[in-house]
């Protein structure tokens, strides 16, 4: 897999396009993940903003951006799943605007010339569309259709988008999806009405999880490496209980 070191302290990245499913933390729904990252979220918030002193916080592991408040937390602060520009303390992911350009060279080094964009309305998927866009305007190509659904994205959008692939002068040849369960949504809705996949569409989703091995065909997703970023995390976590940087 490719991987990127940026400056600043500890900040390492790892990612690769990858055709099938490896990796078996991904076990569970998608919706059953992001309600518990939801949870976990308010309650880090509910935490930072209590006055209630419960016992003394040694670190926080955080995936969303509530960086003024962690900033004044003062203790280690571990930033996953991205590679702000400023981190609080450490930082341990990924450049979701390099996915997206490299996104868009995999396209064109595979043929395609008309690719069309379902993005949800989320923070990173906004950022990997940018970067997409811009790669493929670099590369000449034209303005890709697309069509932007609410943040996570559901099966049903996958319907509104093949009506507004249909509209687009051209069909469209492939479709960038921000999910693998949008790309599903793709799939089952192009097969449905005839298209074969991946001959007359391809389909790319987002996260490599169980379902992009488990679809026919399997889903062509971007691979992150959860595994590493977890083992990058508890190594500062050691390395802070033993008082090195």
């Amino acid at each position: 897999s490719a991987v990127t070191v940026a400056e600043g302290p500890v900040i390492h990245g790892a990612w690769a396009i990858s055709p099938v499913c490896r990796d078996a933390d991904f076990q569970t729904s998608n919706s059953v993940k992001i309600k518990a990252r939801l949870a976990a979220n308010a309650a880090l918030r509910r935490s930072l903003i209590s006055p209630q002193k419960r016992r003394p916080t040694r670190a926080w592991i955080a995936v969303s951006p509530i960086t003024a408040k962690l900033r004044r937390a003062g203790t280690t602060v571990i930033e996953v799943w991205d590679l702000p520009d400023d981190p609080v303390d450490v930082a341990i992911g990924f450049s979701h605007r390099a996915i997206g350009g490299d996104l868009a060279r995999y396209l064109r080094n595979r043929g395609h010339a008309r690719p069309f964009l379902l993005s949800a309305t989320g923070p990173r998927a906004r950022v990997r569309r940018e970067g997409f866009l811009t790669e493929w305007a670099a590369g000449g190509g034209a303005l890709p259709g697309e069509l932007q659904v609410y943040s996570p994205g559901r099966l049903a959008d996958a319907g509104r988008c093949l009506e507004a692939m249909r509209e687009q002068d051209e069909m469209p040849d492939a479709v960038v999806c921000t999910s693998d369960i949008l790309a599903q949504g793709v799939i089952v809705a192009a097969q449905s009405s005839g298209l074969r996949v991946p001959m007359d569409l391809a389909v790319i989703g987002f996260g490599n999880t169980l379902l992009a091995e488990d679809m026919h065909p399997s889903i062509t997703s971007v691979d992150i490496d959860g595994a590493r970023i977890a083992r990058e995390a508890v190594g500062v976590l050691r390395r802070r209980a033993e008082g090195l940087p």
